[in-house]
């Protein structure tokens, strides 16, 4: 695949594309056209883990969902980083490094 990489070999968009499935499968739990985890893993038939891995992306600062969406992201900042636990209040989210100004 060809573009811009970050960190580990992990491209940019593979960043992206978990960002939209994550806030696309909320989306549909909170509108209720899905009403679990389990009907996610079952309509998208990857496994539970993966789908509340990814999920937990919902939960990143705002700021660091559009950094991340602008393509300003630090360089550590890779999709395992970022799938992994992290605190829930925003102002203590893990980053690896500080984000960049604007």
């Amino acid at each position: 695949m060809r573009g811009v990489t970050l960190g580990a070999s992990w491209p940019v968009g593979v960043r992206s594309v978990a960002l939209a499935r994550a806030f696309r499968w909320w989306r549909m739990l909170e509108t209720g056209a899905l009403a679990t985890v389990r009907e996610i893993v079952a309509e998208e038939r990857i496994n539970s883990s993966h789908v509340s891995r990814v999920l937990r992306l919902t939960l990143l600062a705002p700021v660091i969902v559009e950094a991340i969406l602008d393509g300003r992201q630090p360089d550590g900042m890779t999709l395992p980083v970022l799938m992994a636990p992290f605190p829930v209040k925003w102002g203590s989210s893990a980053c690896p490094s500080p984000m960049p100004p604007e």
